[in-house]
C-alpha cells in the first residue's frame, strides 16, 4: 500500500503544483490589470513591481487553491484510467476508497493549512500589498518636461522649455513662471541656456539658468503703487522640491481597520464593536425621540386640543389659529421623519460592516473547506471519466469554477444588504457544490456511468404493476 499511496501521490503532486503555479499567474495578473491605469507614467522602479506582485500572490492563492485542486484531481485519476492502472488496482481487491485516500488526506492538510494561511499570513500580507498599492495610487506621475509645452507638475511652478538636448539635462531657451505666492504670473524668469539634474535620489530637481533675466511685480500697499522689479543674471540656480512625485510611506495602521487585514480574533472583537455601535444608536434615537418629537396631544397646543371633540367644550377657531396649529403639525411630523431617516441610514451602514465583517471570518472556514470539496469533484469524476490530458479535465474545471465564482458572488451581495443569512451566505458555494461532490463519489464507488437513471425505470416498472393490479 505505501508503494500505491507513493504512486498516486507522485501522479498527483506534479499536476498540482504546475496548475497551481499557472492559475495563482492568471488570477494574479487578472487582478493587476484592474489598476494599470494608475501605473501609467509614475517612472515606478521595478522592484516596486516585484515588491506588488510578491504581496498579492500570495491574496490570489486561496482562490487559486480550489481550481489547482479540482483539475489535478481530474487529470491524476483520468490518467489512471485512461491507462488502465486504476482498472488493474481494483482488480488486485483494492476498493476505490483506498485508492482515493492518500489525495484525500493530502488534501485535507491543504485544507488545515488554508484555514491558518488566510488566518495569520493573508491579513499581512494584505495590509502591506494594499498600502503599497494605495501609495502608488496617490503618486504623482514621474517628472516629465517636454519641449515647447508648459509643465505644471512641480507645486507652485509652471516650467516651459524650448529645447532638450540628447543628454537629457541640457536646455535652452528656459522660462520659469513663479506661482507660489498665488498672485498669478507676476513672477517670472527666462534663460538663454540652462542645465537640470536631480539629487538625493529624485528628492530635488536642480535647474541651473545661464543669461538670463528675472522679471517681478511686488505687491505695495494700497496707496503706493505696485513695484516691478527686473533683473540681469549670468548664472543663477533653482531648486525645486520633488517630494511629492516620491512614492510615500504610509503607515499601516492606517489599513488595519479593514476586514481583509483583520485575523479571525480581530473580526471577532470588531463584529461586536458594530453591534455595540448598533445598539447605541437605537437607544439614541429613542432617546432623542421621545425628548424631542413626543406628540402629546393634550399639552402640545391649547388651540389643537380645542379642535378634538370631546376633549374640551368645542369653540370655533379661526383660519389663522387653524392654520398655525396644522403648519405646527407638519413641521413636527417632518422633523421625525427626517430624523428616523437619518438614524435608519446610520443603523443600515452599521448592519453593512457587519455582515461584511462577518462575512469575511466565515469564508476563512468556508475557503478551507472548499478545497475537500473540489476534491469531492474532481477525483470521482476523473475516475469515471477515464479521461487524463488537459482538454477534458480543463473544461470540466473551467465549468465548475465558474459556477463556485458565481455562486459565491450571490452569495456575498446577498449577505452585505442581508437579504441572505451570512452563515449561509459564506458557505453557499460549498453547501450547493458538496452533494453534487458525493454524487460523483458514490456514481465512482459503483463504477458506474455518472448519471444513470435505472432508479427512475424502476420506479416506472413498479408503478405499471401496481396499476396493473
Amino acid at each position: 500500500m505505501k508503494k500505491l499511496y507513493k504512486l498516486i501521490l507522485g501522479a498527483f503532486l506534479g499536476p498540482f503544483f504546475i496548475t497551481f503555479a499557472v492559475v495563482v499567474f492568471i488570477l494574479l495578473t487578472q487582478f493587476m490589470m484592474k489598476y494599470i491605469e494608475d501605473f501609467k507614467g509614475k517612472g515606478l522602479d521595478i522592484s516596486v513591481f516585484g515588491e506588488l506582485f510578491f504581496y498579492f500572490s500570495f491574496s490570489t492563492m486561496p482562490q487559486a487553491l480550489p481550481l489547482a485542486i479540482l483539475l489535478s484531481c481530474l487529470m491524476t485519476y483520468g490518467n489512471l484510467g485512461q491507462h488502465n492502472e486504476l482498472t488493474a488496482i481494483k482488480s488486485s481487491g483494492i476498493s476505490l476508497v483506498r485508492v482515493l485516500f492518500p489525495v484525500f488526506f493530502f488534501v485535507c492538510l491543504l485544507g488545515v493549512g488554508t484555514f491558518y494561511f488566510n488566518d495569520y499570513v493573508l491579513p499581512k500580507t494584505n495590509l502591506k500589498g494594499y498600502r503599497l498599492l494605495y501609495d502608488i495610487r496617490h503618486k504623482k506621475p514621474a517628472l516629465d518636461i517636454k519641449e515647447g509645452v508648459f509643465y505644471a507638475g512641480i507645486p507652485g511652478y509652471s516650467i516651459r522649455i524650448g529645447k532638450k538636448y540628447p543628454d537629457g539635462k541640457s536646455l535652452a531657451d528656459v522660462m520659469i513662471y513663479d506661482h507660489t505666492d498665488e498672485r498669478g504670473n507676476v513672477a517670472v524668469t527666462v534663460a538663454d541656456s540652462g542645465y537640470m539634474y536631480t539629487l538625493k535620489d529624485g528628492a530635488y530637481l536642480v535647474v541651473e539658468l545661464f543669461d538670463g533675466i528675472r522679471s517681478a511685480e511686488h505687491l505695495q500697499n494700497k496707496r503706493i503703487e505696485n513695484e516691478f522689479v527686473r533683473s540681469r543674471f549670468t548664472h543663477t540656480k533653482t531648486i525645486f522640491d520633488l517630494s511629492s512625485f516620491q512614492l510615500n510611506n504610509t503607515p499601516e495602521q492606517f489599513f488595519e481597520k479593514n476586514k481583509k487585514m483583520m485575523p479571525l480574533a480581530r473580526i471577532k472583537l470588531a463584529v461586536d464593536s458594530v453591534k455595540v455601535d448598533i445598539a447605541k444608536t437605537v437607544k439614541e434615537s429613542e432617546q432623542r425621540i421621545n425628548a424631542k418629537f413626543k406628540y402629546d396631544i393634550l399639552s402640545v397646543n391649547k388651540e389643537f386640543v380645542k379642535l378634538m371633540p370631546g376633549v374640551l367644550p368645542d369653540y370655533e377657531l379661526t383660519d389663522k389659529q387653524k392654520s398655525k396649529v396644522l403648519t405646527k403639525a407638519l413641521n413636527r411630523a417632518r422633523s421625525i421623519k427626517g430624523f428616523t431617516d437619518n438614524m435608519g441610514a446610520r443603523v443600515r451602514t452599521h448592519n453593512r460592516n457587519l455582515n461584511m465583517l462577518a462575512y469575511e471570518g466565515v469564508r476563512k472556514y468556508a475557503t478551507a473547506f472548499a478545497c475537500i470539496v473540489m476534491f469531492l469533484l474532481g477525483a470521482p469524476i476523473g475516475a469515471v471519466l477515464k479521461k487524463g490530458g488537459l482538454g477534458v479535465p480543463t473544461l470540466i474545471s473551467v465549468v465548475f469554477f465558474i459556477i463556485y465564482h458565481v455562486i459565491t458572488t450571490t452569495g456575498y451581495k446577498n449577505s452585505k444588504i442581508g437579504v441572505m443569512e451570512v452563515n449561509v451566505g459564506g458557505w453557499l458555494p460549498e453547501l450547493v457544490l458538496l452533494p453534487f461532490g458525493l454524487f460523483f463519489l458514490y456514481q465512482a464507488y459503483r463504477d458506474s456511468r455518472l448519471f444513470e437513471f435505472d432508479w427512475f425505470h424502476q420506479l416506472l416498472e413498479k408503478i405499471k404493476k401496481k396499476r396493473s393490479k
